[in-house]
Parts: structure tokens; C-alpha cells; sequence
């Protein structure tokens, strides 16, 4: 290893300056071989495995209350087609459809999901305090073809047809001449 002297260095000239530094020993430390010690939550806290699944139950029961109590634009896609199907089987039995049909408007209100429909509020009439939909504003039942429709019932919408210029007389102007 380096050794070190004690003697004094002569007068300090630029050459004697940069390698006196340079060749310093290193400094030696004792080196404590102390053991790591790991901590986990284990440790620290009292782990019970009786309480931590009756806190997890409390959250999940708590997060289930919470989402029953949601508005409609809130509720999950799976919950939303558990209702719509519910809500197939009641327009059934008021309409007195034969079961037929009402498997076919439940095949109608998948599709409808799927496509981004009946997602609004405006478009799907929810009790959020009895979780039941009361009523689909835009839903018709065509007699003639038995299939089940969407009108739009949004009353800002124009018709295109309104808003061209209005058609000319050609036959006015070809008199006059």
C-alpha cells in the first residue's frame, strides 16, 4: 500500500503542488459490519389477517353502496345491461309482448350499449334511490316490421332540408318573356 511521510515537503513549485496532491493515501475507516435490517409491513404493524379482511370487506362494501347510488351516466357498462334487461322484461309484461320479443329487445338494448347509445341521462329515465329505470323516452315499437327503434328526440336538431335556399319558379320567369 501508499505510505505516508512525515518530512516536510520542500518550497512548493507548481510541478510539486499537482502530484503532492495527487498522491494522497487513501483514508483508511473502520469498517463496521453491521447486519441490514429489513422492515415490512409485516413487522411494523401488528399484521392480523382476521382484520385486514374486515377492512377490505368495509371498503368493498362501502364502494358497492356507493355505486347503487350513482345516476345513470355513472354506472358501470354491466350493471347498465342488468337494468336495461330488467327494464325488457317489465316493458314485456306491460305491452304483453310474447317472450320472443322481449329476448329480441333485450338483443336491442346490448347492441344499443355497445353502439354508445342510451348513455345519457336525457336518453334513459333512472331512479337512482330505487335503481330501477323507469322509463326510455326514445324507444318505439314498430307494429308492421316488430322491431324496436331509437327516435331522436333532441329538439335542437334542424332539419337539413330547412336551412337550403328555397327552390325558384322557372316557370314564372319563361311566362313573362
Amino acid at each position: 500500500m501508499f505510505t505516508t511521510s512525515t518530512t516536510a515537503l520542500p518550497e512548493p513549485d507548481i510541478m510539486n503542488i499537482f502530484t503532492a496532491n495527487a498522491v494522497q493515501p487513501p483514508v483508511e475507516q473502520e469498517k463496521e459490519s453491521k447486519p441490514v435490517k429489513f422492515k415490512t409491513m409485516i413487522h411494523i404493524n401488528d399484521y392480523n389477517e382476521e382484520t385486514n379482511t374486515s377492512v377490505i370487506d368495509k371498503l368493498l362494501e362501502n364502494e358497492k353502496i356507493h355505486n347503487k347510488t350513482e345516476t345513470w351516466n355513472r354506472i358501470d357498462k354491466t350493471v347498465k345491461t342488468q337494468k336495461l334487461h330488467e327494464f325488457a322484461e317489465k316493458y314485456g309484461k306491460d305491452n304483453s309482448l310474447p317472450a320472443k320479443e322481449i329476448k329480441v329487445l333485450k338483443k336491442f338494448f346490448s347492441e344499443s350499449l355497445s353502439k354508445n347509445k342510451l348513455q345519457k341521462t336525457k336518453e334513459v329515465l333512472y331512479d337512482k334511490d330505487r335503481q330501477i329505470i323507469t322509463a326510455i323516452p326514445a324507444l318505439t315499437f314498430n307494429q308492421t316490421n316488430r322491431n324496436f327503434t331509437l327516435r331522436v328526440l333532441d329538439a335542437k336538431r334542424v332539419s337539413t332540408i330547412k336551412s337550403l335556399t328555397p327552390k325558384r319558379i322557372v316557370n314564372e320567369i319563361t311566362e313573362e318573356n
